[in-house]
């Protein structure tokens, strides 16, 4: 059996005596962390507080955690987080404690209950999802944890919160989580998947032709977003950790090695050449500092700063396959979250940047190239048909408001087309086929949600693929 000292249990008390609530509030490690827990506690890591009281004011306590085993195990023995054992006469989990002549409850417990009456109650800590909201026992409204919500936290660990009055939210399938992209790399049978959470983020990597995950190092992975992929098609390039101190990594789909690009910590968008030797940036101080873009060698050599914009973003700066032309877009450097940017395209060294048109800013649409390097397809935001609205305030503030369509820039003679009419629709992420003759896309035209639909360039005829199946993010992959 463990035996804690007294440095160890003031610890806990320092943890664990703020978990609780109305009247319950149970914090644990999910079930696959059990045994990392143990071991922790075998080498003296501990894991670093993360709770605050989840009620206003002060209350009282009815009972509390039992120390003696942090793993809810019942032995007839409750150790409270001042050190003082209950061990004799135990009744329904509740113990004696011969030191401080009353009972403690219960053996066992593994949450605090707090005597609070109609007080509001809030999340002990920062949540990335919400496991569980509703009864405990669907049959019986009387049993266990009653009305109760269950939280996952960023750390792996989990709270409850039970004998509820109400409850305003409901269960999420995935960490509270959101897909941003599916991006297919350029040869082979990769999809990356882009994950965001309320928290942070993460990018899974898929074999589309067996249909299995790819197991890449959690230590650059679970805190990260995609990038970019490397022109080879089998090196994924992923930006690890938050703004200014993270770091940009390019790793090897099939033996899982690594690279640490040699671009400073607030780097937060790269793309690299087609023949992989140079690579352009874009980094930016915080909001209200603009960005800088630059272009260097990929080991960090002969860099050169080309776009100073102290009032805009530079967003998705990517060269053309021919490596000829770059294109990019500009938007403002504000705090309301989506507004209307512009599309830039500049030589491939950075010379003689040109204003193409609007373009949507803020959704995290990228300017697609077409594999002749001829053509551009990007997003536009749209109001009333042809009507670019920059003062709708629900568009401005609420990602599914925007109203928009596909266009085509052609860089031949400059000119810009629409290549979809739709009218009141969300429609969004143009990619092109490997052969550049078709667009895919998602759009809520069909009336039934979002779906995909493919636009034939040549004979400009529109094709729905999907029907009323919420889909998003078409990807186009070459399966052996």
């Amino acid at each position: 059996m463990l035996k804690y000292s007294k440095e160890f249990r003031r610890f806990l008390a320092r943890i664990l005596s703020l978990v609780l609530l109305m009247p319950v509030l149970v914090a644990t490690p999910t079930p696959k962390t059990v045994s990392a827990f143990r071991a922790e506690l075998q080498q003296g890591q501990f894991v670093a507080p993360f709770l605050y009281p989840p009620y206003p004011g002060a209350v009282s306590e009815a009972s509390i955690f039992d120390h003696d085993i942090p793993t809810y195990d019942e032995n007839s023995k409750v150790l409270s987080y001042t050190g003082h054992i209950a061990a004799s006469s135990c009744i329904d989990k509740v113990c004696h404690s011969t030191s401080l002549n009353r009972y403690l409850s219960y053996d066992g417990h593994s949450g605090i209950d707090y005597g609070t009456d109609y007080l509001p109650i809030f999340a002990a800590a920062d949540a990335d999802q919400v496991l569980f909201a509703g009864w405990d026992s669907p049959t019986d409204h009387r049993a266990r944890l009653g009305l109760y919500i269950r939280l996952h936290h960023p750390n792996n660990y989990e709270t409850y919160y039970g004998h509820l009055s109400v409850i305003s939210v409901s269960n999420c399938t995935f960490a509270g989580c959101a897909t941003l992209g599916m991006y297919a790399s350029p040869h082979g049978p990769w999809l990356a998947i882009d994950i965001t959470c309320e928290a942070s983020g993460f990018v899974q990597v898929i074999n589309v032709a067996s249909g299995k995950g790819v197991d890449l190092d959690l230590n650059l992975t679970q805190d990260s977003s995609f990038l970019n992929w490397a022109p080879t098609g089998n090196e994924i390039i992923l930006r690890d950790g938050n703004l200014p101190n993270s770091r940009v990594y390019q790793i090897q789909i099939n033996s899982g090695k690594h690279q640490q690009l040699s671009v400073p910590g607030n780097t937060y968008d790269i793309a690299l050449s087609t023949n992989g030797r140079r690579m352009i940036y874009s980094l930016t101080q915080g909001l209200g500092y603009g960005s800088e873009t630059w272009i260097a060698d990929i080991d960090g050599g002969n860099a050169q700063r080309i776009l100073v914009e102290p009032n805009h973003i530079i967003a998705f700066a990517h060269w053309s396959p021919s490596e000829k032309e770059i294109a990019y877009i500009r938007m403002p450097d504000s705090n309301i979250p989506f507004t209307i940017g512009e599309l830039w395209v500049m030589g491939g060294d950075g010379e003689n940047p040109a204003l193409l048109g609007y373009a949507d800013a803020g959704h995290g649409h990228r300017p697609a190239w077409s594999p002749d390097s001829q053509q551009i397809a990007f997003v536009v935001r749209e109001q009333n048909g042809e009507e670019i609205d920059s003062t709708g305030y629900d568009a401005d503030y609420i990602a599914d408001k925007l109203i928009s369509n596909i266009y085509i820039a052609d860089l031949r003679d400059r000119k810009i087309l629409k290549m979809t009419r739709f009218e009141g629709a969300l429609t969004e992420t143009p990619v092109w086929s490997p052969d550049g003759e078709y667009l895919a896309f998602n759009t809520t035209a069909g009336g039934s949600g979002m779906d995909i639909w493919v636009l034939d360039i040549l004979n400009n005829k529109l094709n729905q693929v999907t029907h009323g199946a919420n889909a998003r993010h078409p990807a186009w992959l070459s399966v052996p």
